[in-house]
């Protein structure tokens, strides 16, 4: 899974798996764009696959690479940006 034919901004989000206990596990491919900060109410965790995910957080800005992970906790704000294209793997809770 690449990002060849997203427009700028565009994320594909791809469900891998869905649990009945309410987990989730989803595949988010994006070219570049920036996401604002916002607030989940559930921690997330986020691997990279491929390409790199700049995080913003409160304190500071978090670039993770191809290999690296990060995980958010509950009622952290967050954003984040992709300059040069990006596949991660996301797990959350619905």
């Amino acid at each position: 899974m690449d990002w060849t034919g997203l427009a700028d901004g565009e994320v594909r989000v791809v469900l891998l798996a869905r649990y009945d206990n309410g987990m989730r596990v989803r595949m988010p491919v994006s070219r570049r764009g920036v996401w604002p900060r916002h607030v989940e109410e559930r921690a997330e965790l986020y691997v990279v696959l491929r390409g790199e995910v700049i995080y913003d957080l409160p304190d500071r800005e978090a670039p993770i690479g191809a290999g690296q992970a990060i995980l958010l906790d509950p009622g952290e704000p967050d954003g984040a940006r992709v300059l040069k294209g990006a596949v991660s793997i996301n797990v959350d809770s619905e």
